[in-house]
């Protein structure tokens, strides 16, 4: 594949983009493009050595788990079309991975920055800071020990938060000096979520959509971690509904975020519809699940070189 330099190439914009980077470095990075089953090599310096996730409004989070860069901006917000960075605060940076969530545009006052640790079981703490403070703040003061932030979405200045020790849907609102508000939307009975046909552990992820419904989605798993189906849930204040189809529809799955875009099934989008894609732990492919026959198809993004690498829709 031919490399490019930064920024990111525009092209089609029907479907989020993998971002893979690996390397003893993470010094090397790629571009996937599901409609093409291709990748473009990508030359980006700032990336190298940092976790690249993408969270919203054309910004990535850069962030230097092993701290290499204290005086270079090592933890950041990078802009992918002006390459214009904003630093952000190197602590709780003690987790192996994150999923990024902005509460706003980035160049708007008061726009506050959250994480959440991307690990399979008992992700824990939400953590939130403003752009400009020192340090983050954890949520567990604000929720309690026994409530666990299991998923994070947010969409059109709102964000939502799942507990799924508790099957708990709130809202997060900014307010003052940093202070934060927790507003109950929807309480599920468990029996409702329980599993069926398989039994086994599970993994939530939620997803803010733009005609402002929220869905979550349930991968239900085999022993060591496979998904062996998705179970997907529409989100509301009276009731609680599960889908039996996606539709003209297609989520993007993965441990540093996800999304949904309008999938015809045509040609020119290469998009399936009624597809959940995502990648999974510590496996380099990316997979295709077919919400109808449950059947599910393994992609190769690219080659990866070495152990270590991180996977993000962009």
């Amino acid at each position: 594949m031919s490399e490019i330099p930064f920024g990111f190439p525009v092209v089609h914009r029907h479907h989020p983009r993998l971002l893979v980077s690996h390397g003893e470095n993470l010094e090397n990075h790629a571009l996937y493009s599901i409609s093409e089953n291709q990748h473009v090599d990508l030359h980006i310096p700032e990336l190298v050595s940092k976790q690249a996730a993408f969270t919203s409004y054309g910004w990535l989070v850069l962030i230097d788990l092993e701290r290499r860069h204290d005086d270079d901006c090592g933890c950041c917000l990078l802009n992918i079309l002006s390459c214009e960075r904003i630093r952000i605060p190197h602590n709780p940076m003690r987790y192996e991975s994150y999923q990024c969530i902005l509460s706003r545009p980035p160049t708007e006052p008061n726009c506050y920055l959250m994480l959440l640790p991307s690990r399979l079981h008992d992700n824990g703490y939400l953590y939130f800071c403003r752009l400009g403070d020192d340090d983050f703040n954890e949520t567990v003061k604000y929720f309690g020990n026994n409530n666990t932030v299991s998923a994070v979405s947010g969409f059109g200045g709102k964000t939502y938060v799942w507990m799924g020790d508790t099957c708990r849907l709130f809202e997060l609102e900014f307010y003052g000096d940093r202070m934060l508000n927790i507003v109950p939307l929807v309480h599920v009975a468990e029996e409702e979520l329980s599993t069926w046909q398989l039994p086994g552990d599970f993994m939530d992820f939620i997803i803010a959509v733009d005609d402002g419904e929220i869905l979550l989605v349930r991968a239900i798993l085999r022993m060591y971690c496979d998904v062996a189906y998705f179970r997907v849930f529409r989100m509301g204040k009276e009731c609680v509904e599960e889908l039996t189809s996606l539709g003209d529809r297609a989520l993007f799955l993965g441990k540093h975020g996800s999304t949904v875009c309008f999938a015809d099934g045509s040609s020119s989008s290469g998009v399936k519809r009624n597809s959940i894609y995502y990648y999974w732990c510590n496996d380099q492919n990316l997979y295709v699940y077919d919400f109808e026959d449950r059947s599910t198809t393994p992609l190769r993004p690219c080659t990866v070189k070495g152990r270590l690498f991180f996977m993000s829709w962009v």
